[in-house]
């Protein structure tokens, strides 16, 4: 999901640079020099005749229709190491469509990376144009020719033309061979040398065949020119690699909607307000997506400061679980549309075993930094005579050493050649008394429909009412652990509304898994409405009103969780008006208490 930056070739004829830059060293050794420039089937050995031929059409090109400007384009002449040939201009990607409110899939800023390099880089080229400038001025007075700037006022004629603002130059660069790739930095580094010629060079911006101080200038202009095209090219790669920032590993990938204390790990303005919004609250709840590949492995670990719920969206896995009673193992296989469970501190792993990528989505039992182990730097951290004498190899320590740490962070594995690693694979299925702690079917669960959708719940319920046998060893299971979430999808059906309505006990944060709607919050004295699209994370502090409702023709589906292992406790607007006396509302807003019996008394509900 992240995306490449790939260095730019030097010429695009579609690029705003100029590669008439690269005949602009006075080197005589410069493999570019001895350039021939084409334009409009017209060949000239100056950059400037070329550009002011340009300007020429372009000036012509506002007033009729009938004149066009053309490309510039620079045949190279000497020597045979150096040859170009057309290069082609990527094409512009359109980043992703993510309305982003959270922090999970950010919206596009512009790239700190790109602003930082260029500001040192334009200033260090206005000192270069200062002293070059500088210099040719002082060697224009010894030959008592006019000053510098007194040339560039009467040539640069062109920039009083109509329109206050011309488009670049397009340019492209041809040889009859092969492409020479620029990287960055080395169009940078020779920008430097170019401005920055030693004193032995300086002189000869004015005598023989070399260029007018003009000329000069020009050229370096385009050489600035250049370089912001450059860094633009790779705009748009640098931005979709923040939005889709993603802990790629060899097995899969992970990407987090969370709290950091360190505000540089944030990706943009939005996933910094949600994190710092999710640890003000309180809300003892970090999101995260799980990816993990056919035959991957989510390596076996455990989390210091949190339980752990998910809901797996797609694949099949088998899951194992490391309790504390008797080092008690449970193992078992979930498909899409259930839920797990893990309390915090049990050792516990997930394995692909379909063909297609699981995907889950995970809920942390806290608003702080996840702290997390996996076994295997468990392993390489351990001294290993520690370890040898904890796991009582055959071999003892010498056989401890044979393990080698690699290179790559395997939290989620998958090793190239794991056919000859792995000869037999069993995937067990441990009695459903052990399974149920740890597992929920919650697309096999009961429906609770109301006007404009439908609940299911992976939840905790008083005495078990309502739940099967199975499900309420996971009711009781939920229960008995310290902080808790409770899980459930919500459908809305299209055009349809999950009324406003707020909890007593719990923070609630969702994920969009399909649709497209519309969220709003109420604080005190604070008002939020904002779209909501597939990969958004919404959060909605304990006591809030808020309401949620479908755009799209098709439902709006979301995974929700909320932060309390006991019985979830809702009030909902119609509840809370209907509960209020008509002469009390009537003084409230200023209308007839016959008025208030036009709201009918609501309907019973047996969802949220």
């Amino acid at each position: 999901m992240t995306s490449s930056i790939k260095e730019s070739s030097l010429c695009s004829p579609d690029s705003t640079v100029s590669s008439l830059l690269t005949s602009y060293s006075t080197d005589s050794n410069n493999p570019y020099s001895n350039s021939l420039i084409h334009y409009k089937d017209k060949l000239y050995s100056s950059a400037s005749e070329a550009l002011e031929a340009y300007i020429e059409d372009f000036d012509l090109s506002l007033t009729s229709s009938e004149v066009r400007t053309g490309k510039i384009c620079i045949f190279q002449s000497t020597p045979k190491q150096v040859k170009f040939s057309k290069h082609h201009a990527k094409e512009k990607h359109a980043l992703d469509d993510f309305k982003q409110h959270v922090g999970l899939d950010s919206l596009a800023s512009p790239s700190r990376t790109q602003k930082d390099q260029l500001e040192p880089l334009t200033s260090t080229a206005d000192r270069g144009l200062e002293i070059s400038t500088e210099n040719l001025s002082n060697n224009l007075e010894n030959h008592g020719s006019p000053s510098t700037t007194d040339i560039l006022e009467a040539e640069r004629s062109w920039e009083n033309a109509p329109g206050a603002f011309k488009p670049p130059v397009p340019v492209c660069c041809e040889d009859m061979e092969n492409a020479l790739p620029f990287p960055k930095a080395d169009i940078i580094h020779k920008f430097l040398e170019d401005c920055l010629n030693d004193k032995n060079k300086e002189n000869t911006f004015s005598g023989g065949h070399h260029q007018r101080p003009l000329e000069a200038l020009k050229l370096m202009l385009f050489k600035l020119q250049e370089i912001q095209a450059s860094l633009n090219q790779n705009e748009t790669a640098e931005q979709k690699e923040e939005i889709e920032k993603v802990y790629n590993y060899p097995g899969g990938e992970i990407q987090w909607a969370r709290f950091r204390k360190n505000v540089n790990e944030y990706q943009s303005d939005e996933e910094m307000e949600f994190g710092k919004s999710i640890n003000k609250h309180g809300s003892k709840m970090t999101f995260g997506t799980l990816r993990i590949k056919s035959k991957g492995l989510r390596a076996p670990h455990w989390h210091f400061n949190a339980n752990e719920h998910g809901y797996l969206l797609q694949g099949t896995a088998w899951i194992g679980v490391i309790g504390a009673d008797d080092s008690v193992v449970t193992t078992y296989n979930v498909t899409a549309g259930q839920v797990i469970f893990f309390p915090r501190n049990t050792v516990h792993w997930v394995k692909n075993v379909g063909s297609e990528d699981c995907l889950f989505l995970l809920f942390f039992t806290t608003h702080e930094e996840l702290q997390t182990l996996d076994v295997d730097d468990a392993f390489f951290s351990t001294p290993e005579d520690i370890a040898a004498r904890a796991l009582k190899p055959q071999g003892g320590v010498n056989f401890i050493r044979t393990f080698k740490k690699q290179v790559e962070d395997q939290a989620i594995n998958l090793p190239p050649n794991l056919n000859e690693l792995v000869q037999n694979a069993t995937y067990v299925q441990s009695p459903d008394k052990l399974v149920w702690q740890y597992f929920y079917d919650l697309k096999g669960s009961a429906k609770y429909p109301f006007p404009g959708g439908i609940f299911q719940w992976a939840r905790y319920r008083i005495n078990g009412t309502g739940l099967n046998e199975t499900e309420k060893i996971f009711s009781e299971s939920l229960n008995k652990h310290e902080n808790t979430l409770t899980l459930a999808t919500l459908r809305i059906f299209s055009n349809g509304l999950g009324q406003p309505h707020f909890h007593f006990n719990a923070n609630e944060m969702g994920y969009v898994i399909s649709g497209c709607g519309q969220a709003g919050v109420i604080l005190s004295g604070v008002t939020a409405n904002f779209n909501i699209g597939i990969g958004d994370v919404i959060f909605f502090p304990v006591g809030t009103q808020h309401y949620i409702k479908s755009l799209c023709d098709e439902d709006l589906l979301l995974i929700l969780a909320y932060n309390t292992g006991n019985q979830l406790e809702t009030l909902r607007m119609n509840d809370y008006f209907h509960g209020t006396a008509d002469h009390i509302l009537a003084q409230l807003f200023w209308k007839e208490q016959a008025e208030f019996k036009k709201f009918p008394t609501p309907a019973k509900k047996s969802g949220k």
